[in-house]
């Protein structure tokens, strides 16, 4: 027997042998159905299951944009015209020099996202020390054109 359960000189498929289901971008396996079907003792294990045209409310609209952050995306997909799926969730990374404040991350829900990311706010230090820099170079400049 094949390896993968199918004798492909005679399309028959043996005992044990899966059939794993994928639906198309756009698309979702219907409510309650497999994605894994076996064959067993010349019987599937269940029906094949049904892939059905996602509506919009199961997308978000754009990932929501926070000023100075970069964000990474895990799990789901980015649908339509650039919309999200239902299930994706956005973690917000601050530039160097800000801090986040707010909850970090995000997630589409029902088409709905569940917050708008964190506000990345400026560290005092940093600003303080560009400050200061700002400061010392203006006195060095100053200083150079006075002597």
């Amino acid at each position: 027997m094949p390896e993968d359960g199918i004798n492909v000189s005679s399309s028959l498929v043996h005992s044990g042998a899966r059939a794993i289901y994928f639906c198309d971008s756009g698309y979702r396996i219907s409510s309650g159905g497999v994605t894994v079907i076996t064959c067993i003792d010349g019987a599937w294990s269940d029906f094949a299951p049904l892939c059905l045209l996602r509506t919009l409310t199961e997308y978000c609209s754009a990932i929501p944009i926070v000023e100075h952050s970069h964000h990474y995306k895990t799990g789901g997909s980015v649908g339509p015209n650039g919309t999200v799926l239902s299930g994706t969730q956005v973690i917000y990374i601050c530039d160097a020099g800000y801090h986040p404040q707010g909850w970090s991350t995000t997630s589409c829900i029902d088409g709905v996202w569940s917050s708008r990311g964190p506000t990345c706010i400026l560290d005092v230090w940093s600003r303080e020390s560009s400050l200061l820099g700002t400061f010392f170079a203006l006195y060095c400049f100053l200083f150079i054109l006075d002597h």
